[in-house]
């Protein structure tokens, strides 16, 4: 018993959106969104720490995931006769951190959303200005681009 072209069409697109639909809550599990805690932080001693709540779309498949940091230097303010002026950085200089985060409570359950903190140096390649930042998962991007402003010591 054969089945009709337009039958044969139907089942093998069925079986392509199913196989689809089984593949994409893998994918899902480190899509989310993130939210900058401050986006002005001070500088203190050479180094800047960034709070940030991550969420997903669905619970990882483990309690840790690797996430990188993608900062991005779009501009410095310099100071020319006694004036601070903003100075746009093209191309925009890139640089990256990785780190895992932990998406699990302290009885152990593994939770969409995780308080994720990270310390950046001048010693890494951080100065004072406007930065863009990407986060991305094993799977692609979390959330949109955010901007964030470090600033130094001698700016307050």
């Amino acid at each position: 018993m054969g089945f009709s072209s337009s039958r044969r069409k139907l089942l093998a697109g069925l079986s392509a959106l199913g196989a689809g639909a089984l593949a994409r809550p893998a994918a899902a599990a480190v899509r989310g969104r993130f939210r900058l805690t401050r986006k002005v932080v001070r500088e203190s001693g050479e180094r800047w720490r960034i709070l940030m709540t991550i969420s997903l779309e669905a619970r990882p498949p483990s309690p840790t995931v690797e996430v990188e940091f993608d900062f991005r230097l779009v501009a410095v303010v310099e100071e020319q006769d006694g004036k601070k002026r903003k100075r746009r950085v093209d191309p925009p200089r890139l640089v990256t951190r990785q780190r895992a985060v932990d998406f699990s409570d302290p009885q152990g359950r593994v939770g969409r959303t995780a308080r994720a903190e990270l310390v950046i140096e001048r010693s890494e390649g951080f100065e004072p200005g406007e930065w863009a930042l990407d986060l991305r998962g094993p799977d692609g991007p979390i959330g949109a681009r955010a901007g964030l402003v470090l600033r130094g010591v001698a700016e307050e």
